[in-house]
């Protein structure tokens, strides 16, 4: 089973050491065989072992509505799965063979935010507060094409509805998980109510996310302690 790792990189955000560093702590980590691919419309600095493509290419490239780009991973990939997508903001910790192994790719999954009050929706409702992560998806052949075909038909709807993928996914498509113990947040810990110590390391967890797009929490290239000696040892 060749695992095919994609990011994406558009824009000015996030520099090329954040491609470069992902697929290097994928290749000291990793114990089966991979190929990396980065989707990105500035494939300049980028090793010379992943696999770049033009992300320009997808329909939905630059859109004014959330990051529909995520959603055209699901129907325009050139090439055979399974397929694990990582945004460039996440940390690497532990080898993830031994769950793509067991898990063996039979469902697509999405990342849970276990760390979240899973009352806060009720205290929030018209936020329309979100309680999945798109930073770590898995799915492989066409097991999530539907999420492309719930788009078309509510386009209108959904992006007047919602600002991120995210909202659209957790409110619109029926998505399995990744279990508790494989992904957690720097920002806001591991699983509520008793382990949301933040910026702190776990060895049992495979991924640590720092998902800031609400504005809140540390960026991975501020960040400090031992997030940072991990970081920029790749």
């Amino acid at each position: 089973m060749v695992v095919k790792f994609i990011t994406l990189k558009w824009g000015m955000k996030y520099g090329s050491e954040y491609v470069n560093r992902l697929y290097k702590s994928i290749k000291k980590t990793y114990s089966g065989d991979f190929e990396f691919y980065c989707y990105t419309d500035a494939g300049s600095y980028l090793d010379s072992s992943i696999c770049v493509r033009n992300i320009t290419d997808f329909p939905h490239f630059d859109t004014n509505v959330f990051t529909l780009v995520k959603m055209d991973l699901f129907t325009h990939l050139p090439f055979d799965g399974p397929y694990v997508f990582l945004d460039l903001d996440v940390l690497i910790l532990k080898d993830l063979k031994p769950y793509f192994d067991e898990y063996q790719f039979k469902e697509p999954r999405i990342g849970y935010c276990y760390w979240t009050d899973p009352n806060r929706v009720y205290n929030s409702y018209h936020k329309g507060d979100c309680y999945v992560n798109s930073s770590f998806l898995t799915w492989d052949k066409d097991q999530i094409n539907y999420v492309c075909d719930i788009y078309e038909e509510n386009k209108t709807l959904i992006n007047y509805k919602f600002k991120s993928f995210d909202k659209f996914l957790f409110y619109f498509c029926k998505l399995n998980y990744h279990p508790k113990g494989i992904m957690y947040s720097y920002n806001f810990g591991a699983e509520y109510p008793d382990n949301i110590e933040k910026q702190k390391f776990l060895e049992d967890q495979h991924i640590a996310i720092f998902n800031t797009s609400n504005e809140r929490g540390i960026e991975l290239h501020d960040c400090s302690g031992w997030a940072k000696r991990y970081w920029e040892c790749f």
